[in-house]
């Protein structure tokens, strides 16, 4: 069963990233500007769920068996992924074709090959994919070494690792503020060296969650509060831009992880609903990989089109249409080719810990 409050964190991600790439007016207002300037941490708070239920799955696993069949976890993880983006790939390069416009060899094969972090991308926001997909490799590696250990002892030392990684993270980024004089997203921001912590946050929170009972420890500390020091912690990037304030990326990632781990430990107490809306946003939130895959297309063809129709100066019209056209392309996009793979994949791939 689908958890309700983890889904309501997806959507709020998707949203925030939704906001980040808003083509903003020639002279926005003080909520489209902060939501530009500040939605980028929508990926952390995406990196950082997806440590937690990824890694979770093998932390179930173990609990539940003993051991992790590894080749299943990634299979089951190529069968998540892999479709919905090699349809956005194809109809990109369809798209390419049909404009008459040439795709270069090398950003094509960084697409397909997860480095479009490093070698460039054919969209700009399919990095995070890429990031996403070392770590799903790196677990995949580190799992059954952990596992070895004193009969699955070494897991304990997830916590004592987290801190490794943070302070390597931390280490190359704070080199790569010393030695690039200008901001860039591909030097400060895309790289799995330096954005791993993230989701290895993710996987500290799972650890703790499912061998060191972290609910229960934190029952008594109110949702609310959690929240409200989440959003605390996750607030300094909407009020400082990354590319005048080259610290947010490499020391502000800190607090806007930990921030996502606190709103995280406050969703996931909020397990089911009778509220409509709530369950409708839910909804939206079960498929908000689909709708991240897509926002760049829609926002991208979709304000051509709209220029073409009616003009960009209906900025109010055109961010409309770029939500709701995201979430409707993702939607469609989710029950026609995500939904069906993945019921095949739990036919001939069923969840292990089961």
């Amino acid at each position: 069963m689908r958890n309700l409050g983890l889904d309501l964190l997806r959507i709020l991600a998707v949203f925030l990233v939704l906001g980040r790439h808003l083509r903003l007016p020639g002279e926005p207002s003080f909520l489209p500007t902060t939501w530009h300037r500040g939605g980028w941490i929508g990926v952390d708070l995406f990196f950082v769920l997806s440590g937690f239920l990824v890694s979770g799955l093998l932390f179930k696993e173990h609990l539940a068996r003993g051991r992790v069949d590894i080749v299943r976890f990634l299979v089951r993880r190529g069968f998540k992924i892999y479709p919905s983006f090699w349809v956005l790939i194809a109809a990109t390069i369809g798209v390419a074709l049909w404009r008459g416009k040439t795709i270069s060899g090398r950003v094509l094969a960084g697409e397909l090959l997860f480095l479009q972090n490093y070698v460039g991308s054919l969209w700009g926001h399919t990095w995070s994919l890429a990031v996403e997909e070392h770590f799903y490799i790196g677990l995949a590696l580190l799992f059954p070494v952990l596992l070895s250990v004193r009969n699955g002892r070494g897991l304990n030392a997830i916590p004592r690792l987290f801190l490794l990684v943070a302070a390597a993270c931390l280490t190359m980024r704070l080199l790569t503020m010393g030695y690039v004089e200008r901001y860039a997203h591909q030097r400060f921001l895309f790289p799995t060296h330096l954005r791993i912590d993230s989701l290895f946050f993710g996987v500290l929170l799972a650890c703790l969650y499912h061998h060191r009972q972290l609910a229960e420890r934190t029952r008594h500390v109110p949702a609310a509060v959690l929240v409200l020091a989440g959003v605390v912690l996750m607030a300094p990037p909407f009020a400082f831009s990354l590319s005048q304030h080259k610290w947010v990326s490499v020391l502000g990632v800190i607090p806007v992880y930990m921030g996502s781990g606190l709103l995280l430990l406050a969703a996931v107490r909020v397990e089911r609903s009778s509220n409509r809306l709530l369950l409708g946003l839910g909804a939206l939130g079960a498929t908000s990989y689909p709708i991240y895959l897509w926002h760049m297309a829609v926002n991208y063809w979709g304000c051509e089109l709209l220029d073409t129709v009616v003009g960009f100066h209906w900025f109010e019209l055109y961010a409309v249409l770029y939500f709701a056209g995201s979430c409707a392309v993702g939607y469609t996009l989710s029950k026609a080719v995500e939904w069906p793979l993945l019921r095949l994949r739990d036919r001939l791939f069923p969840r292990a810990e089961r």
